[in-house]
């Protein structure tokens, strides 16, 4: 039923057509998070989708750029352990799996209006006391897998690399979707591609920042 601020009924909404709306906004928000346009179907001209898509690709191209020249930032650490050169994609990785659940239960809850603006700041401690748990204990088993296969000072880099890319992966997972909310912008608007370019940032300069200190 639909009622005025008097509450003298007005009209009604179907069931169905509520179901149908609420199914295209989901549909609509996971498109937009992946950087496909939020109107684009299987059945959309490939013309038309090729140009919605490609401004995200290029986007995409940029902020992978930037982790990119981190990357090479560290020649020297990599190619005196090469073995880092294996490691390194794991601890961002699992940044990324991570911080990619904090990132659909945000936005799940910003989408249900469960999320309100003064929760922010509750929801990011909740996400970071979960990276913290995740965290230790993805850390310890990486560390020790690494410990038996390269040696204790490779083990200790793998456990402090992944540990605070999972950390840092929960706290951006969460703030990510809530920082484009407060600045105006659709929460699911290229989330995802944001949210790699950090885990990656992080997960693979923070991995080669420890190891060059730690080696």
């Amino acid at each position: 039923p639909v009622v005025d601020f008097d509450g003298r009924l007005l009209g009604m909404v179907p069931v169905d057509e509520v179901i149908d709306a609420v199914e295209q906004e989901a549909s609509e928000d996971f498109a937009v998070a992946m950087g496909a346009g939020g109107e684009e179907t299987v059945f959309t001209p490939v013309a038309q989708s090729a140009k919605m898509r490609l401004r995200w690709i290029v986007f995409d191209l940029f902020l992978s750029a930037s982790v990119s020249l981190v990357i090479t930032r560290f020649e020297p650490v990599i190619q005196q352990f090469t073995v880092l050169a294996a490691l390194m994609p794991l601890v961002a990785r699992i940044g990324g799996d991570s911080g990619a659940m904090s990132l659909a239960v945000v936005i799940r809850g910003l989408a249900t209006r469960d999320i309100s603006p003064n929760r922010s700041v509750r929801v990011i401690a909740r996400e970071f006391a979960l990276g913290l748990i995740n965290g230790i204990v993805i850390a310890l088993l990486s560390g020790v897998i690494a410990t038996a296969l390269q040696g204790p000072r490779i083990g200790l880099v793998m456990f402090i690399a992944a540990f605070a890319n999972l950390l840092i992966a929960g706290i951006a997972g969460a703030a990510v979707p809530l920082a484009l909310r407060r600045l105006g912008f659709d929460p699911a608007l290229g989330s995802n591609l944001f949210l790699t370019t950090f885990t990656d940032l992080f997960g693979f300069g923070g991995f080669l920042l420890t190891a060059t200190l730690l080696l």
